[in-house]
């Protein structure tokens, strides 16, 4: 069986591995954005040498116990500064199926008072989208700023922003976003760029 450590080593190369994945994606997605200029590769490496002190700190070879591994992730994050702040204090609760993080979400948007702010790749005319969306009309009904923001392709091409829930939703005020719609104005990139991010924030609380 191996030891945390040998775990948390086999982590670091699997991060590696993916990272380089990523950067490999990142420059051909900034060199298609800047008409293969100048530039992008100093923004990717940057990042990359940010992620590799990250990850050195985070993974640490020598024979360190789990708490001081946990110890390191203060420092971590410290290196990322620069990519967007992060807040101390923080509770993490972690959801272990579909229904469960559902049920957390809805119960979230309906404690809140200020904003709801939703974004996701697939949105369809599922159980799941028309109990949000309720949530939703409800935390809008209530004056918090709503947003909906939802992938082109993910949202069958724009077909399941079509519902009662999401229409009822538009006309209390809430706003409703297509990301990188193929035609027209709002079109950003070539077809296979998409938003693949699953973002919750209510009030405080995200997910």
């Amino acid at each position: 069986r191996a030891s945390v450590r040998e775990r948390l080593l086999g982590r670091k190369e699997q991060v590696k591995e993916l990272f380089s994945r990523a950067q490999e994606r990142a420059r051909n997605t900034l060199g298609w954005f800047r008409g293969g200029g100048q530039g992008e590769g100093e923004v990717v490496d940057d990042t990359q040498m940010a992620l590799s002190i990250a990850l050195d700190r985070a993974f640490p070879t020598g024979d360190q116990g789990v708490d001081s591994l946990r110890e390191t992730w203060e420092e971590v994050l410290q290196e990322f500064q620069h990519c967007g702040r992060f807040s101390p204090g923080n509770h993490v609760d972690v959801l272990e199926s579909g229904d469960e993080t559902y049920d957390a979400m809805i119960e979230a948007i309906d404690a809140a008072r200020e904003r709801v702010w939703l974004e996701t790749y697939i949105w369809d005319q599922s159980e799941a989208a028309t109990r949000i969306v309720e949530a939703m009309v409800r935390a809008k009904e209530r004056g918090c700023d709503v947003i909906l923001l939802v992938d082109f392709i993910g949202a069958q091409w724009g077909v399941a922003l079509g519902t009662a829930g999401v229409t009822r939703l538009r006309e209390l005020g809430g706003e409703i976003l297509v990301f990188n719609p193929l035609l027209g104005a709002n079109n950003v990139g070539p077809a296979f760029f998409r938003d693949h991010r699953k973002i919750l924030i209510a009030d405080n609380v995200g997910f």
